[in-house]
């Protein structure tokens, strides 16, 4: 029973990823339907089309949130990328938070607290801020250590210390390079399909396709294997195995898969 109801679920899942294609989270249309499915489809399934169609529109919308006490702009776009919250299980809105959110705005509390501002206008700012947090990610430990790291920062600025850029906010700039880093491989990719495209003269090679052509000039093995991952082909890249999903690879690491740049997969392949 529970086979056949999966095998039902699935092509409903691949219709409602490929409608979300091109969804912003601006458009609240898409957490309404979502919301109908989530006591539906199982779990696993249901947070596996979140992190493939939503959590990134998540993160990018809030990777280019501009943070700004004086004039804040674009607020209910963060309003409409918490309002997840209920769906988007807690564990990836608070990472999404950590990642994209709290390092800016710590970044703009510490340069706006060593600059003497207006204590009671930052009182207010950090106050109004907290309250669009939901309480069901507030209560979790990244977040209340975030907080709780501002107003450590708002005690040294009221001492009239000069306040410091907390270890952790330095750490997540870190992490935005290394994402800097991921987008540039994802163009590199893109440029090396275009090549082929040029070279084979044909609008019809897919991703596959691509990925085949990388691993010949690489000298990797690659072949299609008789077996299926979340409805998706199989394939040997070497001695790990691989499928491909909206032009994304998963490599299976252990007993499950995870995403990998193209370039990362082969340095992978060249390393065993």
């Amino acid at each position: 029973m529970c086979d056949r109801m999966n095998a039902l679920y699935q092509p409903i899942q691949q219709k409602l990823s490929n409608a979300l294609e091109y969804w912003n989270p601006s458009d609240q249309s898409a957490h309404a339907l979502l919301s109908q499915w989530k006591e539906i489809f199982p779990p696993k399934d249901m947070e596996r089309l979140l992190l493939q169609s939503i959590v990134p529109r998540l993160h990018k919308a809030l990777m280019g949130f501009v943070i700004n006490p004086r004039n804040q702009t674009h607020i209910d776009l963060f309003r409409s990328v918490m309002q997840w919250h209920d769906i988007v299980p807690a564990k990836h809105m608070c990472l999404l938070l950590e990642h994209e959110f709290f390092p800016k705005w710590t970044s703009v509390l510490v340069n706006w607290l060593n600059c003497t501002p207006n204590t009671e206008e930052v009182a207010n700012w950090y106050v109004g801020w907290k309250a669009m947090i939901p309480e069901q990610l507030a209560v979790h430990a990244p977040i209340q250590n975030r907080f709780r790291t501002a107003i450590e920062c708002m005690n040294a600025a009221a001492l009239g210390k000069p306040v410091q850029m907390p270890q952790h906010t330095i750490e997540s700039f870190k992490y935005f390079e290394d994402v800097q880093k991921q987008e540039d491989a994802k163009v590199k990719l893109m440029n090396q399909r275009n090549k082929i495209l040029m070279q084979d003269h044909s609008s019809n090679i897919t991703f596959t396709d691509v990925i085949s052509k990388m691993a010949e000039r690489n000298d990797i093995l690659f072949r299609p294997l008789e077996k299926f991952k979340n409805g998706n082909k199989l394939y040997m890249f070497g001695i790990f195995p691989i499928y491909i999903e909206r032009n994304v690879v998963f490599v299976q690491e252990n007993e499950t898969f995870i995403p990998v740049a193209v370039d990362k997969l082969i340095e992978k392949v060249k390393k065993t």
